[in-house]
């Protein structure tokens, strides 16, 4: 009898819902069975079945449906009807039903009303209207039964709400929290109306990947990499999406920990998802732009000219089917780079720059804006590698300042302001400009600032950092500089262990004390740092498969220096061994091979001061007489060359007795680095006292030794300017003793009386002033605010720059280019 009652009420509403009858459910017999059927079916104690208090409370909603509008007591019966059978059976609740039930149940209306929140916070981006969703939720969820349906719903806000903080702040914990929210939702029961409930494994897939890169641990990335895995096992899952997603986390592992097999797993992927793709499947532009990402890194990591074609062409296609998708259009730009960097018939480089700069146009998330921003200007700066357009280093920094005023979140930032300091370092090789060099120690810092121990980039970071510290050491000789150069590195070392730090990582710290001891007033104070250093560049070489040139000529510069402070003829051999190795695994057209040209003619040069062997001397000048001829007038390790040149031409002279051709193009070497914007004022001192002084020795050239010390006392201000510390600028004045004197005298010897009172009284001037302020406030305003002290730094030079403008005498004008003999 109940079946048979429940089944003829049943057909009522069906009338309605089904066919429209709305007479069906208005009609006065209609709450009369519905009457009857309660009475029918109470027992003693009051209890009615929950089939039939569901079945009435439907009737009630349904003629609330009937009559939209009208004000009776239909929606009232319903909501408490309802809300009976929601308390006790919450997955029978109808979903469409509750907001009626908002008012009787506190936590259904805080749900409710943080899902209108993030309507408009979606809209306008309210931060605050964020938060208060955020917390309504927090609020409401512990109310849900487990397995209540719409415990779901609020489950998925919350989750979305905390992505949606996320991209405003870039804490990795709150996609932390957001991914267990959204594994919960996958495991919960969904209501039966929950629209696309398939889409909900890929969100889940899809933050995890998010917070892999946003926190940067392998564990997070291997999570995701599981569960898109598993997911893509799973039956009715979107096997091109899961396969494209799985090549892109795949073949992030290989960029963070080097997993060759991950990323043939990731070609394996993005093939079998192109495959998979129809040519009318929205999701093929995605798998074909992704595959070849991951074929880049295959051509970038083997050197392999075709797959990097094959890269190119799989990202034009991407794009001819999302032109104005800003992302495909930024791995277009990359993938060209890399084909430019690979190939023997490089593609225009332009078309880079243009694809670059068409991602930009077409961006329209601030995140995707920055990433391309940071693509146009890698673009900008290969071409300003390869052509040497100063305007195209500056666009770059332009186009990176803009990427990180886009990058809202840690994640986008940190990778920006790397490629920030890294540019604007090699701007300052460029030019000179301290700034530059300070503002790419700021930009590092910041990116550092924003990292934790343990993220991928961490160490990487750090690393720039000591390197870019150190660079300014050079520049400034503030010891403060290289022994935080030296901390940091030595800082991630320990933290990683020996065994994982990378060669770059070692190769970073072995710099930064080779730097300390090389600029040292004795090197056998600093023996421990020299024979650290060469552990560290041994490390270093030992951690690649193949000996990388570079890496092999670290060692040999360290054997070398080393040597300087041990006199053990076993580090120079050493050092000259493995230099000579590097000479025949650089590329002929490398920049850095005059570098190790140099320093490799150099040592022959010291092995001939004992070994007394002409072919030493011999080779030295050779191969520094090639540096020199091939060394770019831009590059800054010029002054090195031209440095060393001036000793091995030095020596030729003296054990020539004399030769005039040796001394005056000794003479010409050093007036040369002299006058190098890019050096440091203590290198440029250097030369010019060497200058001055061979000058002097030379028969009739007084007005050339004239020009030499005057050149040098015009450094003056620069080699002890005021942003120094007080010992660092008493060690540097040292080296100008007598110095006054003695430039006063070689012009008057030139017959230049005036030129004589001025230098005298321009030296002493320089030495009096630093005697009278020297000033120890900056010490004190680093220890609070380093980045405003670097700044002062910086004006202060500018400020304390004096105009250096050296003529040649006209009997050097004439001369043939330098060029020595073997």
């Amino acid at each position: 009898m109940f079946d048979e009652q429940l089944e003829a009420f049943a057909r009522r509403l069906d009338a309605f819902q089904l066919h429209g009858e709305s007479s069906a459910v208005l009609e006065p017999e209609a709450v009369a069975e519905a009457k009857q059927l309660w009475a029918d079916n109470q027992g003693p104690d009051g209890a009615v079945p929950l089939e039939v208090v569901y079945v009435v409370a439907k009737l009630y909603w349904l003629r609330h449906q009937a009559r939209p509008g009208h004000d009776d007591e239909d929606p009232r019966i319903a909501a408490d009807l309802f809300t009976a059978v929601y308390q006790a059976a919450p997955q029978m609740l109808p979903n469409e039903v509750a907001p009626l039930l908002a008012d009787h149940l506190p936590h259904l209306r805080q749900t409710q009303d943080a899902a209108g929140i993030l309507r408009g916070v979606i809209a306008d981006g309210d931060p605050d209207g964020l938060a208060h969703a955020i917390s309504l939720l927090r609020q409401a969820l512990p109310s849900y039964a487990r397995h209540d349906p719409l415990r779901a719903i609020a489950l998925i806000n919350l989750g979305t709400a905390l992505q949606m903080r996320f991209d405003r702040g870039g804490d990795p914990e709150l996609l932390r929290s957001a991914t267990e929210l959204f594994r919960e939702a996958v495991d919960a029961p969904l209501p039966e109306s929950f629209p696309r409930p398939d889409a909900l494994p890929g969100k889940y897939v899809d933050t995890l990947a998010a917070l892999a890169r946003a926190s940067g641990r392998l564990s997070d990335l291997d999570t995701a990499i599981e569960a898109t895995e598993t997911l893509g096992a799973a039956d009715g899952a979107d096997r091109v999406k899961g396969l494209s997603r799985l090549c892109d986390l795949l073949r992030l592992r290989f960029e963070w920990v080097g997993d060759r097999a991950a990323l043939a797993k990731a070609v394996k992927s993005g093939r079998a998802a192109v495959d998979m793709a129809a040519p009318d499947d929205p999701e093929r532009a995605g798998c074909l732009s992704l595959l070849s990402v991951a074929l880049r890194a295959v051509a970038l990591e083997d050197h392999d000219a075709a797959v990097m074609a094959e890269a190119v062409r799989l990202s034009r296609a991407a794009v001819e089917l999302g032109p104005q998708d800003a992302t495909f259009l930024s791995n277009l730009s990359a993938a060209l780079l890399g084909f430019i960097n690979s190939s023997e018939d490089p593609a225009d480089i332009d078309d880079a720059i243009d694809a670059a700069q068409r991602a930009v146009d077409h961006a329209r998330h601030d995140g995707v804006r920055a990433a391309a921003l940071s693509n146009l200007a890698g673009a900008l700066r290969s071409r300003y590698h390869q052509l040497g357009r100063l305007d195209d280093l500056s666009r770059a920094i332009d186009a990176l300042l803009a990427a990180e005023a886009a990058a809202g979140t840690a994640v986008d930032r940190v990778p920006v302001l790397s490629n920030l300091g890294t540019a604007y370092e090699s701007r300052f090789s460029r030019t000179g400009n301290a700034a530059d060099l300070d503002s790419a120690v700021r930009a590092l810092r910041s990116a550092v600032a924003l990292l934790t121990e343990g993220h991928f980039a961490w160490s990487v970071a750090v690393g720039g950092l000591s390197t870019a510290l150190c660079a300014r050491f050079e520049l400034r000789r503030r010891d403060a500089d290289i022994d935080l150069a030296i901390e940091l590195a030595r800082e991630v070392v320990a933290a990683v262990g020996q065994e994982g730090a990378t060669a770059n990582l070692l190769t970073s710290l072995g710099h930064a004390l080779m730097t300390r001891a090389k600029y040292a007033d004795s090197l056998d104070d600093h023996t421990a740092d020299l024979d650290e250093a060469v552990g560290c560049f041994q490390a270093a070489l030992d951690r690649v498969p193949e000996a990388e040139a570079t890496m092999v000529a670290n060692l040999g510069g360290a054997l070398s220096i080393r040597f300087q402070a041990t006199q053990r003829q076993a580090d120079l051999t050493a050092a000259i061994d493995h230099m000579n190795t590097a000479l025949t695994l650089f590329d002929p057209g490398d920049p850095a091979r005059n570098y190790l040209l140099s320093n490799l003619g150099d040592c022959h040069r010291v092995r001939f001061a004992w070994s007394r062997d002409p072919g030493d001397l011999e080779r030295a000048a050779a191969l520094i007489g090639e540096a020199a001829e091939g060394a770019p007038d831009n590059d800054p390790r010029r002054f090195s060359v031209l440095l060393n040149l001036g000793h091995v031409l030095a020596t030729l002279t003296q054990e020539s007795g004399g030769a005039e051709d040796h001394a005056t193009q000794t003479v010409s070497a050093w007036r040369t680095a002299a006058g190098m914007r890019t050096a440091s004022a203590a290198q440029r001192f250097e030369a010019a006292r060497n200058w001055a002084d061979l000058a002097a020795s030379l028969p009739g050239q007084e007005a050339l030794a004239a020009d030499g010390h005057a050149a040098a006392v015009d450094l003056l201000p620069l080699l002890a300017w005021h942003g120094l510390e007080r010992g660092d600028r008493e060690s540097l004045l040292t080296r100008s003793i007598g110095l006054a004197g003695a430039a006063a005298a070689t012009a008057l010897l030139a017959g230049r009386p005036n030129q004589s009172i001025d230098l005298l009284e321009h030296g002493r001037a320089v030495q009096w002033t630093q005697a009278l302020q020297l000033r120890t406030d900056l010490a004190a305003l680093r220890a609070v605010a380093p980045e405003l002290a670097d700044r002062l730094d910086a004006l202060r030079q500018e400020l304390d720059k004096p105009v250096v403008e050296i003529e040649a005498p006209s009997w050097l004008v004439d001369q043939p280019g330098i060029h020595v003999a073997g």
